[in-house]
């Protein structure tokens, strides 16, 4: 038997995420296919068909727009290692005409349509002398006919309300066009107005056959003229009925048939009807896939669980408990087991299947809510869970304030060394203008020389301002480091590393570090801006601490920000590899007692990875030492 790998069409069966509606609608038309997949890094995420194009024409839907906003969607994708027989159970019980084959890792790789299954079937699997007639009497649908002097309109909305994939035209009682999901989708790659009048874009004539040919035949005929579906006349040649593909896969036989004959007594449709999760399982290669699931299963838990392995829901072991039962009494009835944190009773019976192979229903009960009591009985252990909670919430604060009380030296060394500079230039500009106060150097008897001072000393007083809203900016940093509230705000890793450099900057710059910023993201992040700027300011408090020690000429720290990450690199050396995997424990320093308490990475840790939901990571490289934070989770 062959392996869809053997047959699937993977080239032009796909766009991206992206995609407008009418450039995939374009693309459908060009390669004459009836369904495109959408695409999501090599994953797919939704799938564009006939059937939806119809529905877009007749709700007049936006076909500019993302083609991922209209058709995101579950989408059924089986291995490419499956077997085309497996492959028309999917499509029957599903009640799909495709599938979408995934290969070894799950990602897209091609289309296998209903006509490619019947296609690529051996003789024996269809009825034999099945005839025509048999499959007509089978349907369910009486045939639907349009006038000629209709519009296209008309056979959408037809299409559309009777959810059918043609519409026969007919002139005088006669059927002489028809028209199709596959010319809707021409026809709107053309753009054609939906106004135009039916007969001058139906297909014409019509391919037909007798009610007496055979099933074989039809399914060659429709293969070779590569169409979906064909008119059925009586023996006078009046139109009966029209056949598609899905009509013939629902009548062939062969290892289907005896599947069937083998299933449970009630209908898929009652099964859909119960409100327990019910799934049908079929072996293959000493796997047990879930082939189907009613529609409690699939809502629950989604329909990308067809053609996984039902280890995926319940666990190996527990499955290997209930298969060692199987095995011995041929059924089991009201095993406890949890699927995704559900608990479940589950029974189970199984059938043959032709080639050796078997069949398996199982029924799962949840008793989730009986679980209730026993949660019940549990309260007061969650109750001294929460209490010891709380006493390690407690504890990490006072780790905090213990880090940050031990900063507190080391910051206000660091604003008066930031203050030095403006408190000099504020000094020295109001000696300078008492000087010139004190000497006379304005005459101001003299119009020219009263302007003169004037703009002299305004200039001065602006200096003063300027250099005073230095000592502000600075205080209020501080303050902002030291807030005892805790409420986190929407800024950028460049802002909050500004802030920073408000306090420690002079400082760097007068031990003759260079710094060295690349900004390559104003990504918006919600954070608590005074944690961050500890752990900053820790880092760069440690590397400033490290150059001290180390002769090292040319002494950089480079800051870089990319998307959600900022990093913070020297060349001071790097930690030795022997110390590296400790550095971020408490109480671990490499200062002397008198200058390090070992509480600043550990808090730094702390903060990103608990408080940020991040990481921060450490690691040497080339010649220094390289920090970096990623936020990627939400704060707590």
């Amino acid at each position: 038997m062959k392996k869809l790998l053997d047959i699937v069409k993977t080239k032009d069966m796909s766009v991206l995420k992206g995609t407008s509606v009418n450039d995939a609608v374009e693309l459908m038309y060009t390669n004459n296919e009836g369904c495109i997949v959408v695409l999501d890094k090599s994953k797919a995420v939704g799938i564009l068909t006939e059937r939806d194009i119809i529905a877009f024409m007749n709700e007049y839907t936006d076909t500019d727009q993302d083609i991922y906003e209209v058709t995101a969607k579950s989408v059924i994708g089986v291995n490419s290692d499956r077997t085309v027989e497996y492959a028309l159970h999917i499509l029957i019980d599903n009640n799909i005409r495709r599938l979408v084959v995934l290969d070894s890792k799950g990602l897209f790789l091609g289309i296998v349509t209903q006509e490619m299954i019947i296609n690529n079937l051996e003789e024996e699997h269809y009825r034999v002398n099945l005839k025509v007639s048999q499959v007509i009497s089978s349907l369910d649908k009486d045939i639907v006919t349009l006038d000629i002097d209709s519009k296209l309109s008309d056979s959408i909305s037809m299409m559309y309300d009777n959810a059918i994939g043609s519409v026969l035209i007919s002139s005088d009682k006669k059927i002489v066009g028809i028209i199709t999901e596959r010319d809707v989708v021409r026809l709107m790659s053309s753009k054609t107005a939906i106004t135009t009048p039916i007969k001058d874009v139906m297909s014409s004539p019509v391919i037909s056959v007798s009610i007496n040919d055979s099933v074989k035949y039809i399914a060659d005929m429709m293969n070779e003229k590569r169409i979906r579906r064909v008119v059925v006349k009586d023996v006078d040649g009046n139109a009966v009925g029209v056949i598609g593909t899905r009509d013939i896969i629902k009548n062939i036989k062969g290892n289907y048939g005896v599947f069937v004959e083998n299933k449970l007594k009630y209908t898929k449709e009652a099964l859909n009807a119960i409100n327990e999760v019910i799934f049908e399982l079929y072996s293959e290669h000493d796997k047990m896939l879930i082939q189907w699931g009613n529609a409690v299963a699939l809502k629950r838990y989604g329909v990308e669980v067809i053609d996984s392995d039902i280890t995926q829901l319940i666990d190996k072991e527990q499955w290997s408990k209930i298969t060692d039962v199987l095995v011995k009494e041929n059924k089991i009835d009201d095993y406890k087991v949890s699927i995704k944190d559900q608990m479940y009773l589950l029974s189970c019976s199984q059938c043959n299947v032709a080639n050796n192979t078997k069949a398996f229903f199982i029924i799962c009960k949840d008793v989730t809510e009986y679980e209730v009591k026993l949660l019940d009985a549990n309260k007061d252990l969650d109750k001294r869970v929460q209490e010891e909670i709380q006493k390690n919430k407690e504890k990490e604060r006072q780790f905090m304030e213990q880090s940050r009380l031990a900063q507190m030296g080391e910051m206000i060394s660091m604003i008066a060394h930031q203050w030095r500079q403006p408190l000099s230039v504020i000094s020295s500009t109001a000696i300078n203008l008492d000087v010139k106060i004190e000497l006379d150097k304005f005459d101001l008897t003299n119009d020219e020389e009263i302007e003169k001072a004037k703009l002299y000393f305004q200039s001065g007083l602006k200096k003063i301002e300027k250099y005073v809203q230095s000592l502000t900016t600075t205080i209020d940093d501080f303050r902002n480091f030291y807030k005892p509230n805790k409420l986190s705000v929407n800024s950028t890793f460049e802002d909050i590393v500004s802030k920073s450099m408000g306090i420690i900057e002079a400082s760097l710059r007068g031990d003759d570090i260079e710094l060295i910023f690349d900004y390559k993201s104003k990504e918006i992040l919600n954070i608590y801006d005074g944690e961050m700027m500890q752990v900053i300011l820790n880092i760069l408090k440690n590397a400033q601490d490290n150059f001290k020690t180390s002769d090292i000429k040319d002494k950089y720290i480079k800051i870089s920000t990319n998307e959600k990450s900022l990093s913070i690199c020297d060349n001071g050396g790097g930690i030795s590899e022997d110390i590296l995997p400790n550095i971020f424990d408490p109480y671990f320093s490499t200062k002397d007692e008198k200058n390090g308490t070992g509480l600043g990475l550990y808090m730094s840790k702390t903060i990103v990875e608990e408080h940020h939901k991040g990481t921060l990571h450490v690691e040497n490289k080339n010649d220094g030492v390289c920090f970096k934070i990623n936020l990627d989770g939400e704060i707590s």
